[in-house]
């Protein structure tokens, strides 16, 4: 069965308030789910737990809206479903996707992952982190490419997040990236960097990629902010006659 849950349209927002304890889109492998728009969601004081195999879409429909699901509780995704591209998170016409805050941590270790099940990187724009003597809150948002906020010079990007509320001793960064957007974007896989706007520049630290599992690696500095997954910046050739 295909199933879709339309949240805000172009004129207004939708909300939602869940007063069970769980929300799953995609329940069966066979099954598509899809959450697209903006407005908000959340438990209604309860924790709510979202189980995570589908495809939800904040669209601003061309204003700087967000799709809100700090609300609800942990993201996972199944074990044993098939993922493809089309699986995980996304953003468009300047909206922004907002998922539940991490932590708070004192001086912890661990590998959190925004957008999935900890420790795992499966669903497209999902972000693992794999953090030592990390203290603080982590809270994150998936940016469209178009929205305001996102810091300008980028070359291409095909995925920005924009994190706060963490510093660590070390952080290391995999991110499913969007190969299907790069692919439409005519951006080849080899030319992707990962980017951290560092003292308003954004700094190369990307440490390797494996095209294979879409997985894209990196470094980060403490403490988070913007992150971007771009093309290579190239320099423009000049003739003179």
């Amino acid at each position: 069965s295909v199933g879709a849950l339309n949240m805000g349209d172009a004129n207004q927002s939708g909300n939602i308030v869940f007063l069970g304890n769980l929300f799953v889109i995609r329940y069966v492998n066979a099954d598509k789910g899809l959450l697209q728009g903006w407005g908000s969601l959340s438990g209604g004081g309860n924790s709510v737990a979202v189980t995570m195999n589908g495809r939800v879409v904040a669209d601003g429909y061309g204003q700087e809206r967000d799709l809100d699901m700090s609300g609800l509780g942990p993201v996972s995704h199944t074990t044993g479903f098939t993922f493809t591209s089309t699986n995980g998170w996304f953003a468009q016409n300047k909206g922004r996707l907002v998922l539940p805050p991490r932590g708070p941590w004192v001086n912890a270790t661990g590998t959190p992952t925004w957008g999935d099940s900890d420790g795992e990187v499966t669903l497209v724009n999902s972000v693992r982190m794999a953090l030592t003597s990390v203290s603080g809150t982590l809270n994150g948002a998936l940016l469209a490419i178009d929205h305001g906020s996102v810091s300008n010079d980028l070359s291409r990007p095909i995925g920005v997040w924009d994190f706060s509320g963490v510093t660590f001793a070390a952080c290391g960064l995999s991110i499913r990236y969007d190969d299907v957007k790069a692919a439409a974007l005519g951006v080849p896989e080899d030319d992707l960097k990962v980017l951290q706007m560092v003292g308003g520049n954004w700094r190369n630290i990307t440490t390797g990629i494996n095209k294979e599992t879409k997985v894209i690696t990196a470094t980060a500095i403490s403490p988070l902010s913007q992150i971007a997954v771009a093309r290579t910046r190239r320099g423009t050739a000049v003739v003179l006659r």
